[in-house]
């Protein structure tokens, strides 16, 4: 085989590695999960260097999604952290201004901070509102 030595050189598939986009999408699916297409929840990636280290950082933005109008796009908190390590990640809130809420250094912490996320009443009322706003709008097409 050809390509062989490539495919030796390559790493193996993990069963489970914790990381922590994994651990977003659990949220995100079970946001979708329960809502359905009323909020739904999304993850995007996106990479940024610093020029004077030249190091890059590796950013994930957890935006929830709601169908009213042309589409409503709200995002929510955003995590950064290295390419090459998965921790330590840092995690920063988006509601009135952007609030670092904390660096996670292990999936324990992660998944901790990220749970602050959803129980924190800021949050949990801008949730309801935006399902609000979405039952309306949509009674308002029938």
């Amino acid at each position: 085989m050809k390509n062989k030595a490539l495919i030796d050189l390559l790493p193996n598939k993990s069963e489970s590695a914790n990381t922590t986009f994994e651990l977003l999408y659990d949220f995100a699916e079970a946001i979708n999960q329960k809502y359905k297409k009323e909020l739904t929840a999304n993850i995007t990636e996106s990479t940024f260097f610093e020029d004077e280290k030249k190091k890059s950082f590796l950013t994930y933005a957890f935006y929830l999604n709601a169908p009213l109008g042309r589409g409503y796009f709200y995002r929510l908190f955003a995590v950064d952290c290295s390419p090459e390590n998965v921790y330590p990640a840092k995690i920063t809130l988006f509601l009135q201004e952007p609030t670092e809420i904390g660096t996670a250094k292990n999936s324990d912490e992660f998944n901790e901070l990220i749970l602050s996320v959803f129980k924190n009443d800021e949050v949990q009322r801008m949730m309801q509102n935006i399902l609000a706003l979405v039952e309306k709008h949509n009674k308002n097409l029938t």
